[in-house]
């Protein structure tokens, strides 16, 4: 936390972010309950694009168009 500190980094140093914080996570599934419940999500289909030389999932800005397809 110290580099952050130097990087002059502003956060609450009292209350480090924990992710695995039993209160953090219930705070979390609180509020996607609470968005399931106003119908906030939903299952879909979406292409995932995937390069079979690198084996790993593409983001769209890495796709390039061709024509000849």
């Amino acid at each position: 936390m110290n580099s952050f500190r130097r990087w002059g980094v502003s956060a609450d140093w009292s209350k480090p972010y924990l992710t695995m914080d039993p209160l953090y996570v219930s705070e979390q599934l609180r509020l996607f309950a609470k968005m399931v419940e106003k119908g906030l999500v939903y299952r879909a289909f979406k292409p995932v694009y995937w390069s079979p030389s690198s084996r790993t999932a593409l983001a769209e800005s890495e796709l390039e168009y061709n024509e000849k397809h």
